[in-house]
């Protein structure tokens, strides 16, 4: 609510002036003999305080009345969570060096050394996740070589042959990744355990005990350095994102799907384009089919999440001159996983009939492919799997066979084409109701 968000605003406001207020006092040696002391504690504190406010505002905002939880939704809070104490302890080693403080009262061994095992936590959550990928990703079933074989009609003994067999169902395995996300997010968190017990004894065992002969090892020095050093990733990725379009493309899926909610599920986040696609996407639909027209709807990827929170609101009446193609949809490999108070089964069917002219007037297709890594199946009754490649086929005999398109593309498949003169052949089929 704006009631909530505004006393979030004041609370980051009060802590960022108290943390002006303790590095002023503590390089300039000004204030009182009672509030001179803590200043240390007010610069490490406030900082934590304000990143984990902000974090918990978002948590309550995403808890409230309806929204349930899934345990892949906490194995995903938490390493948001990790980032936030390592980036914490990381400010707190700078502050040390800065303001020349050789310890906190009450902490006598909160040092540098201290705060590089905070960021040590968020390492071993990353190590943990990598992990676990490579174990998924070497378990994961692949198809039987001789079913793509006879599928493309193509010999698997000639070396090309067998490495675009290989290649496909490689592309397959790989893509059925994003259905292990939570096993992931899992072995992250199993990864950061070791860590988060070794920061909590050593805090309270005090270690080390003599704080002038101790020498830091490798993995704490490097864990200081890499939260140090996230800035400067984050610049390096900006500059790829700039020259590679198809990294431009991947990183554009995470922000589509991160600004399509509301504002209010994060304080600091950017407008939700989803407020204004959405209602606009609605006027275009039944502008075109007051006109006389009627419309066939394409949408690949995030473009299906649009589409269907503008048909599940559309008027019954105008939706019957729609129809619908969805490739690359992730309305139920993901967002149904993760937003299941939004998208479920009982969405996508009320859709599907309100589409409906009758029942033998096709209204929805949905085409996904098994090398896709976002899109996938969403009910049978409106399913196509399309291969990737659709055929070994090349031009001339020797050529490198096609390679899988994965998540893009879908609209020069036969599949497509197909369904897109079916649609226009069925809004002259004396079935459809109305004029």
């Amino acid at each position: 609510s704006s009631r909530r968000h505004r006393s979030l605003l004041m609370f980051v406001a009060a802590a960022f002036g108290w943390t002006v207020f303790g590095a002023w006092t503590a390089a300039s040696g000004r204030g009182s003999a009672a509030v001179l002391p803590l200043t240390p504690v007010v610069v490490f504190t406030s900082f934590g305080v304000t990143f984990m406010a902000t974090g918990i505002w978002a948590v309550m905002a995403r808890s409230t009345a309806g929204s349930g939880w899934s345990l892949d939704r906490i194995f995903l809070l938490y390493p948001a969570l990790l980032l936030i104490v390592a980036v914490w302890g990381g400010v707190m080693g700078m502050a040390v060096d800065v303001l020349g403080i050789d310890r906190v009262p009450g902490l006598t061994t909160f040092d540098l050394t201290t705060t590089n095992r905070f960021a040590l936590v968020g390492l071993g959550w990353l190590t943990g996740a990598v992990m676990s990928i490579l174990v998924f990703r070497f378990r994961e079933p692949k198809r039987p070589i001789e079913e793509v074989r006879l599928w493309y009609k193509i010999s698997a003994d000639r070396g090309r042959d067998l490495g675009f067999i290989n290649r496909v169902r490689g592309a397959e395995a790989t893509a059925a990744l994003t259905d292990r996300v939570g096993g992931m997010l899992f072995g992250g968190f199993v990864g950061s355990l070791p860590a988060l017990a070794w920061v909590g004894w050593t805090l309270i065992a005090g270690l080390p005990k003599d704080k002038n002969s101790y020498v830091a090892p490798f993995y704490e020095v490097f864990a200081g350095k890499a939260v140090v050093v996230l800035p400067v990733i984050g610049v390096a990725l900006i500059g790829w994102m700039i020259r590679d379009p198809s990294a431009r493309r991947g990183f554009g899926i995470i922000w589509d799907v991160s600004t399509f909610w509301p504002r209010w599920f994060h304080p600091w986040a950017p407008p939700a384009y989803g407020e204004f696609a959405v209602p606009h996407l609605l006027m275009r639909v039944g502008g075109l089919v007051a006109a006389g027209e009627r419309v066939i709807l394409s949408t690949h990827s995030q473009g299906s999440v649009l589409g269907a929170a503008a048909l599940a609101v559309l008027d019954p009446a105008v939706a019957r001159k729609v129809r619908w193609i969805t490739h690359g949809c992730p309305l139920n490999r993901l967002y149904a996983r993760y937003f299941p108070e939004y998208f479920d089964a009982d969405l996508f069917e009320s859709i599907s009939a309100k589409l409906a002219a009758s029942n033998e007037t096709p209204s929805w297709t949905n085409l996904w492919r098994r090398t896709d890594y976002i899109g996938g199946p969403v009910a049978e009754t409106v399913d196509q799997l399309v291969p990737d490649p659709e055929s070994a086929e090349t031009v001339l005999s020797l050529d490198p066979r096609p390679r899988p398109a994965r998540h893009s593309n879908f609209y020069v498949t036969e599949a497509y084409g197909t369904w897109l003169t079916r649609f226009v052949e069925g809004f002259g089929s004396p079935d459809e109701v109305g004029p």
